[in-house]
């Protein structure tokens, strides 16, 4: 029997009949669960992206910004040429994001510089968009294709923790040839705190495969090396990250509902925790105690400041990326304890360099020196309660996403999202373009693990 054409009539060329029905079928090629039918291409492209993604978080941490670009038009143009269906991101939570950002513009009304905020948001919209579409087709590949992806990161992952080793034991060569020779130990090591923080967020998924292709104690490798190396770089916060998740993922493990539990304490607690916490420690007088970096002491400075302020304007704020540059008032810059003394001489060129970076050439009149390395505190000193809440619905929307994971695999998620959130509460601003892209991309990855616990693996 002939095939028919769109009028109805019999098509001698079979060929030709195929061509157009394909035609006809595009762009609704999906398969029973919910995945984009087959695009090697596609797959391929986000593969690419994953063994890319670590080296660069740690070579150059700005580049993944442009890496999540990339990726998102090659995939595009892929699909375009395939005839494939287009990944649907979330609506829900993308509608969440939208609402959030639209809070932010109106908030640039009263922002002491209402261009530079609106400039901020649209350098976040399209970035949110890149990246939401991204997990959509990260969560529409086949299984294999999302195993072999994460088989790459582990791979870049690999090589970017052995680049942090030689930088760190072997006089930080390959920084000293990209980025020239730093003047002190201090100085060498920071280069690197984003990338080994990179590296931090992105064990948990490394992790997960590990967990699914091994059932043995060899997940434990990459949590083990890393608890090894990160207190021998300066990243303080990578380190706080890893023993939050840490310690999350072991309550995940001693109790399978813990998880729900967990994340919705932890966005609580983040926007009441914060400003209560910074008072309690205030008053204590964690400002002066030598036990505590200097640079812990300064952000609990730079915090109580900006609990003070948030008070004076606690429903909409002071406008958006309005940290910078907010009025000292009657507060004074942070003065570092020049008693306190190290007792090895990398940790005293240390202190001697935050030193210079807390009162040097660096804004040293403004008590916030570009944000308040605290991101609820930004969110309730820019945008108020109301940002607050919008901020917590979107937080509470990843959460229920979270906990569709299989069993183990949303213990992993878990531990990720803790650690980013105990990274994000403690360095970064907030609305930096290569914070916001490296989060993005690390939902990517664990995105990838949605389906290895199941069929059963």
């Amino acid at each position: 029997m002939l095939p028919l054409n769109d009028g109805g009539y019999p098509v001698r060329n079979r060929a030709l009949a195929n061509s157009n029905q394909a035609k006809l079928d595009w762009p609704h090629v999906v398969t029973q669960n919910n995945q984009i039918s087959s695009n090697h291409a596609v797959a391929w492209v986000l593969t690419l992206f994953c063994l890319i993604l670590p080296v660069m978080a740690l070579l150059a941490s700005k580049g993944v910004v442009p890496l999540l670009y990339g990726t998102v038009l090659l995939t595009i143009l892929c699909q375009l040429n395939a005839k494939q269906a287009f990944a649907v991101p979330d609506r829900i939570l993308s509608w969440s994001i939208v609402i959030f950002l639209g809070w932010c513009a109106i908030a640039t009304a009263w922002s002491p510089e209402p261009s530079r905020g609106l400039h901020t948001i649209l350098k976040l919209a399209p970035l949110y968009a890149a990246g939401l579409y991204l997990i959509a087709v990260a969560g529409s590949l086949a299984d294999r294709e999302k195993e072999r992806a994460l088989c790459f990161l582990a791979v870049g992952w690999c090589l970017s923790l052995g680049l942090v080793v030689v930088e760190i034991y072997f006089g930080s060569p390959l920084f000293n040839l990209i980025k020239g020779h730093a003047d002190t130990p201090y100085i060498a090591l920071s280069r690197m705190n984003r990338g080994v923080t990179a590296l931090t967020i992105l064990v948990w998924p490394i992790a997960a495969l590990l967990l699914c292709k091994t059932r043995s104690w060899i997940v434990a490798i990459p949590l083990l090396v890393l608890t090894l190396l990160l207190p021998n770089s300066q990243a303080s916060a990578a380190v706080l990250g890893l023993v939050v998740g840490l310690m999350g993922l072991g309550l995940c493990l001693l109790h399978r509902q813990a998880s729900r539990l967990v994340l919705f304490a932890t966005i609580i607690g983040i926007f009441v925790i914060s400003p209560l916490g910074t008072k309690y420690l205030y008053e204590k007088g964690a400002m002066e105690a030598d036990w505590l970096q200097l640079s812990a002491r300064h952000r609990i400075h730079i915090w109580d400041f900006t609990v003070e302020r948030f008070s004076e304007k606690p429903l909409i704020g002071w406008g958006f990326d309005a940290s910078s540059r907010m009025d000292n008032g009657d507060a004074k810059p942070f003065k570092a304890n020049r008693k306190t003394k190290s007792k090895k001489s990398k940790n005293k060129a240390a202190s001697v360099n935050q030193q210079t970076r807390v009162g040097g050439s660096r804004k040293a009149a403004s008590i916030i020196p570009s944000h308040p390395h605290n991101a609820a505190l930004q969110v309730l000193l820019e945008l108020g309660i109301v940002g607050a809440v919008l901020a917590f619905f979107v937080l509470s929307l990843i959460i229920r996403k979270i906990q569709k994971l299989p069993d183990f695999m949303r213990f992993f998620a878990t531990a990720q999202f803790l650690t980013i959130t105990a990274v994000a509460l403690t360095a970064y601003g907030f609305w930096q373009s290569q914070w916001q892209a490296l989060i993005l991309s690390s939902a990517v990855t664990i995105v990838l693990t949605g389906r290895l616990g199941r069929n059963g693996k």
